[in-house]
């Protein structure tokens, strides 16, 4: 389990890149299933079960279509299934990271908890999953880490945009 695992740790520490995995369909799909039940999981607290569900499934759906475009575009896309299996892969463990700190800040704010804790260990976790996104995508698309870190902070933005559009958090 832990040879499955080390690859998408190296990805989280910033010491290899996406070159590294292997270009495998049934790994893409294996880290895509997982992208989708972190990103369920994580919804669960926020959302009701079958919204949580489409909502994973959507996120998921949007990290395909975002590789393709950027890959696409600049000529890179042969290198498209380990790049999604890189950014899949990292996202479903740093998504699994995130439940126990997400359902820590929600709880927070349900008891009007004054500590602000759980909101920077959020942020922390924000901030690296950006860093390995930005190094994933300067990888792929070999350029500086800047222009990795550009495209991150994009696709971050518009898929927060497009989620609560989809999936509206009841006030």
């Amino acid at each position: 389990m832990y040879a499955l695992i080390r690859p998408f740790l190296e990805l989280c520490w910033l010491r290899s890149g996406p070159q590294h995995l292997p270009t495998s369909t049934l790994l893409m799909e294996l880290t895509l299933t997982a992208h989708a039940l972190a990103a369920f999981l994580l919804s669960l607290a926020y959302l009701a079960p079958a919204r949580a569900l489409a909502a994973g499934l959507a996120e998921t759906a949007l990290l395909a279509v975002f590789v393709t475009i950027v890959l696409y575009l600049p000529g890179h896309l042969p290198r498209y299934r380990q790049t999604l299996t890189a950014l899949a892969g990292t996202g479903a463990m740093l998504s699994l990271l995130a439940i126990p700190v997400t359902h820590w800040l929600h709880t927070a704010k349900a008891a009007a908890d004054p500590t602000g804790a759980p909101a920077l260990l959020l942020l922390g976790l924000v901030g690296w999953s950006l860093a390995i996104t930005a190094h994933i995508l300067r990888h792929a698309l070999n350029c500086v880490f800047t222009r990795g870190l550009v495209l991150a902070v994009v696709f971050s933005w518009l898929s927060i945009i497009i989620m609560n559009q989809l999936f509206p958090l009841a006030s």
